[in-house]
């Protein structure tokens, strides 16, 4: 997707490939993400600006649950 920011959770001890590793989250345009883990299997992620247009936004990635802000 041109001109957006993405994220994904790759497992520890795991090489990331976006053939391989899904995003979980895109929005348009270039935001800085502020994200913390809440426990190990769950995280909150936020966008500063907030996102104007969002393609993607699944609530889990495998076995963690995403809260956005």
């Amino acid at each position: 997707m041109p001109d957006s920011t993405q994220a994904s959770i790759v497992a520890r001890g795991r090489t990331f490939s976006p053939e391989s590793t899904p995003t979980f989250i895109s929005v348009r345009g270039h935001l800085d993400p502020v994200v913390a883990w809440s426990s190990e299997r769950a995280i909150r992620i936020g966008f500063i600006p907030g996102p104007d247009k969002i393609y993607k936004r699944d609530q889990r990635a495998g076995d963690v649950t995403i809260n956005y802000e």
